[in-house]
């Protein structure tokens, strides 16, 4: 005669495990029984469980639940690290006086001169005419301080045809332009002290490209691609009569890096995402990294 055994205690009817790298391993486990019983298990189950579902079918549950191991256990003892590089074009706005590409060459003192005229064309009190006479109208005389002005004719300096046109833009209100500039983005699992160091070294400095080959390992296809983009420093108001004297403030072209993004994962590993915007920066603000 055949014996039929069986229980009403709620069963572990299957468990299925799950890796993956960010997160480590995590479980899912399935129990059936009675459906009062089964709470019961839930109950406890929610003391340390991730999720829970519950499906009731007549007098019996079928409960699930997932529950994740600790994130920062070592898993994974070798892990795959990669590195991986980005050369991103980013559109950036910028007033024109602070500008090189517009403003170089011309003085702060020639720019608040070019500001003040523009101003009183706006409200009719000189002519585009007078301004470019720098002339005195009411006892107020808008001419420029040891500048060779205007000019006139066709024939202008290149000092005198940014004046014209920075006065021009003025007028017309647009006091801020639109360029390209280039952002390197670096993308790497973090597996050494030494890197996470570097993502928050020298963070609002300008590197220059050496020092984004010495210290980030830029591979030579970056930064042979970049490389022609370099530009000059612009050095200008730091004459013995001019605003900056004294400061050693001028404008470098190189790449501001940004704040890192890092994020966590199993074994304590890092994924570190990080940028770098190529354009001129005043040294005052943003010095050289060192």
């Amino acid at each position: 005669m055949a014996i039929v055994t069986g229980t009403n205690q709620p069963q572990i009817t299957s468990k299925r495990f799950n890796f993956d790298y960010r997160t480590g391993w995590s479980k899912e486990v399935v129990v059936e029984g009675l459906k009062e019983q089964v709470k019961q298990v839930a109950a406890s189950y929610a003391n340390f469980a991730q999720s829970i579902d519950l499906v009731e079918n007549g007098p019996t549950s079928t409960m699930t639940a997932r529950i994740d191991s600790d994130q920062m256990s070592p898993v994974n003892t070798t892990p795959q690290l990669s590195t991986t590089w980005e050369i991103i074009g980013q559109t950036s706005q910028r007033h024109i006086a602070e500008n090189p590409r517009i403003s170089g060459g011309v003085s702060a003192r020639d720019i608040a001169v070019i500001k003040k005229q523009a101003d009183a064309i706006f409200e009719g009190k000189i002519t585009v005419a007078q301004a470019l006479a720098e002339a005195t109208v009411g006892d107020i005389s808008y001419a420029f301080e040891g500048s060779s002005g205007y000019g006139s004719g066709s024939s202008l300096t290149s000092a005198q045809q940014k004046l014209r046109i920075l006065l021009y833009k003025y007028i017309a209100n647009q006091e801020s332009t639109i360029s390209s500039e280039y952002v390197i983005r670096k993308n790497q699992t973090v597996a050494t002290n030494y890197d996470l160091k570097m993502s928050t070294a020298g963070v609002e400095n300008v590197w220059t490209l050496a020092a984004m080959i010495k210290g980030e390992k830029l591979p030579p296809q970056i930064s042979g691609t970049i490389s022609a983009a370099a530009r000059s420093a612009i050095t200008q108001d730091n004459a013995s009569n001019e605003i900056l004297y004294g400061t050693s403030a001028q404008w470098n072209f190189g790449f501001l890096k940004q704040a890192p993004q890092i994020s966590y994962t199993v074994g304590g590993y890092a994924e570190r995402s990080q940028e770098w915007w190529l354009n001129y920066w005043l040294s005052t603000d943003y010095p050289v990294y060192a």
